[in-house]
């Protein structure tokens, strides 16, 4: 075909998923990679999110910047802006296509017909293929969509939908080619992965989120190439004892990371937000999964500013973030999105009380964080190399602690470390380094061996 498309993406995981389906379904239907500044892309798709007014400007931002550097594509505009706000979307000036969350596999068709290639029959995206190659270090595999929860404060199940659950063959599959594109990690993502539970491979039952971490567990373990599993986002309902025991015997590849949104450790507050669980038994969660991994990392996302939180209750959250000491919290002042609950609620809280909770929250962030890796220091521990520049190489151990690494005594090794990247000549990505120092953001190291 000859013609060229451009993928941007904002936002979580699920959207870069879904932007590298949307990338394989029109190279299926014959379109390349856009790599010609001077010519231009002829197709350009923003992939779009909306989960803050914040994401959703910068959505708005993305659209318009594209348009006026590539004012000769087609502009489409993808994901949870296109689907929640349809209107606004195509009421921005020079956009062509419009398709939310559910529509992606009729977008190659009806931008191919508008090109004048006519119809191709209806494509279907299938599953993204964005494994390891061309410079990744992990697939990830989004296993499910959509959200049932109905938090008061969260457009996503209005965005994207009620829960849905990909078929356990489907991800499998998916695994599978992952591990045969030497992909040295893969990550489990979706809107809410605590809801999984897809059909088996003869389309009956339903397997869990616990049973499918196992199978997939099994399958890396037994595999010659070294792979690890990692999970995105959990909730602490999720966390029982018999999903801890499916973890636990999984630990040979799975992550000894775990990411539990918490929003708030004020019960109130939780009430309001419409969470489905106290702070007790939020800790009881943590202290499961650290009496299963010890040493494990556990990061969070807290809101604050919720409408009617108080000072009180702020303090509140604060007393509990620190006691349980998290590894890192990624800290959202409340953004009102309209549609939801929340937007109605009485006791908005100003933006200069959102800043400043935001504010002391993040410093407790930076003290907690340095805490855990301060732990760490003087041990030798496994990353995973995602980058190597300035001499140095930087990567992910297994806990989600980030390490900057050099060669003790060869400052010339930035050739060398960049292989190990690209794969050649050195195609074990997994590094071993010995920490010598730490900053809330990061740990230092020195290379071991690779």
């Amino acid at each position: 075909m000859g013609k060229t498309i451009l993928v941007t993406t904002l936002g979580c995981k699920v959207n870069q998923y879904d932007s590298g389906a949307i990338a394989k379904a029109f190279r299926a239907a014959g379109f390349g990679e856009y790599a010609d500044e001077a010519a231009g892309p002829d197709v350009v798709i923003v992939n779009t999110c909306v989960v803050t007014s914040e994401s959703e400007r910068k959505s708005r931002q993305a659209i318009r910047r594209m348009r006026a550097k590539y004012p000769g594509a087609l502009l489409a505009v993808a994901g949870c802006y296109a689907s929640k706000f349809p209107e606004k979307a195509a009421g921005i000036a020079g956009v062509d296509y419009i398709a939310g969350v559910t529509e992606y596999g009729g977008l190659a068709d009806r931008i191919i017909k508008k090109l004048g290639h006519g119809e191709t029959g209806r494509l279907n995206e299938g599953p993204a293929d964005i494994s390891a190659g061309g410079g990744r270090t992990r697939a990830l595999i989004k296993i499910q969509d959509g959200c049932d929860s109905y938090c008061s404060y969260c457009i996503v199940p209005y965005a994207r939908g009620r829960a849905r659950s990909r078929g356990l063959a489907g991800v499998l599959a998916e695994a599978d080619r992952a591990i045969a594109n030497g992909a040295p990690e893969i990550v489990l993502t979706g809107t809410h992965i605590s809801s999984y539970n897809g059909t088996d491979e003869t389309g009956t039952g339903g397997a869990g989120l616990g049973e499918l971490i196992a199978i997939l567990s099994e399958r890396l373990q037994k595999n010659d190439a070294r792979i690890r599993l990692r999970l995105s986002s959990l909730e602490p309902g999720a966390v029982t004892p018999e999903f801890i025991e499916s973890l636990y015997n999984s630990r040979g590849a799975l992550c000894p990371h775990f990411h539990l949104s918490l929003q708030s450790g004020c019960e109130p507050v939780l009430r309001r937000m419409n969470r489905r669980y106290t702070p007790a038994q939020f800790s009881g969660a943590v202290e499961a999964l650290r009496g299963a991994f010890p040493g494990a990392g556990v990061t969070t996302d807290v809101i604050v500013g919720f409408p009617g939180e108080t000072c009180e209750n702020f303090d509140e959250t604060l007393k509990f973030c620190r006691a349980a000491a998290f590894s890192k919290i990624h800290v959202f002042p409340y953004s009102k999105r309209p549609g939801t609950e929340a937007a109605e609620y009485a006791g908005q809280v100003g933006p200069d009380a959102k800043r400043e909770r935001a504010g002391r929250l993040l410093a407790l962030s930076d003290e907690l964080s340095l805490a855990f890796h301060n732990l760490h220091i003087g041990k030798e521990v496994e990353i995973l190399a995602e980058s190597a520049r300035n001499g140095l190489l930087e990567g992910l151990t297994g806990n989600y602690v980030r390490v900057r690494a050099r060669y003790k005594n060869d400052s010339a090794a930035t050739d060398k470390m960049t292989g190990i990247i690209s794969g050649a000549p050195i195609k074990n990505p997994f590094i071993t380094v010995k920490t010598v120092g730490a900053t809330p953001q990061y740990m230092d190291g020195v290379i071991i061996n690779c």
